[in-house]
């Protein structure tokens, strides 16, 4: 780490300011009430911001480079938990927040156990795709999302992703362009995702409805109100 031969100002104006593409995710997370979710991004921003900053002028701002990076893995890594969590639609508020923080105290443990290895990077992401697959399964349902913006999110990624894999032999990506476009179409892939998620304030209104005997929900529902949750049965 470190040691690169770019001018750091050229260098921080690919990998530093390329974050701001998270910018919208992290304002939508704040208008939507995803306290924990929001929480755990800005802190993966923040970490993956810092590592770029400290790789940009080889300084310690702090920490280390390399326990920014670090830092930034786990903080990546978590976001993928908290929303392939959300895609597995737990009813249990519970369940879900259980889900949840289980996703992150394995990426924690992964990660100290061997943070450069790409399989203890790569393997948890996967293991927490394979979760709403599994909800699905087990409900015999899909839950009712907006596919075509998940597919479009994923496409996202997906063509996110080889730029990701070349930046990581960092000696030949100049300028870390290659792992600067990972930031941007990443950044908004992950925009266009939690766009189909149901925000708390609506999810808690339908659990209210689940839980109401059918007279009490046809009276609040025609006589208060409720126009965007619907009874699921």
């Amino acid at each position: 780490m470190g040691g690169r031969t770019e001018h750091p100002l050229l260098l921080a104006m690919t990998t530093v300011l390329s974050h701001v593409a998270m910018i919208p995710s992290l304002r939508f997370l704040h208008q939507q009430g995803f306290t924990y979710e929001l929480g755990v991004s800005i802190f993966a921003t923040i970490a993956s911001f810092m590592y770029h900053l400290a790789e940009s002028f080889d300084a310690t701002l702090l920490l280390t480079e390399g326990q920014w990076h670090r830092l930034d893995n786990i903080g990546i890594i978590g976001v993928f938990g908290l929303y392939f969590s959300h895609l597995c639609c737990l009813r249990n508020p519970i369940a879900d927040a259980a889900l949840k923080q289980a996703t992150f105290f394995v990426t924690l443990v992964l990660q100290e156990k061997d943070p450069w290895n790409e399989w203890y990077t790569i393997g948890p992401v996967l293991g927490f795709a394979v979760m709403p697959i599994m909800a699905a399964a087990w409900r015999w349902r899909t839950p009712p999302f907006n596919w075509l913006e998940v597919m479009f999110g994923f496409g996202l990624l997906t063509v996110a992703l080889p730029f990701f894999v070349w930046g990581l032999d960092d000696q030949n990506d100049p300028f870390r362009v290659y792992h600067a476009i990972w930031h941007v179409a990443g950044g908004y892939g992950s925009y266009r995702l939690w766009q189909v998620v149901p925000n708390p304030v609506a999810r808690a209104a339908r659990r209210q409805l689940n839980a109401m005997p059918p007279h009490d929900y046809y009276h609040h529902h025609h006589h208060e109100g409720v126009p965007t949750v619907s009874r699921r049965v």
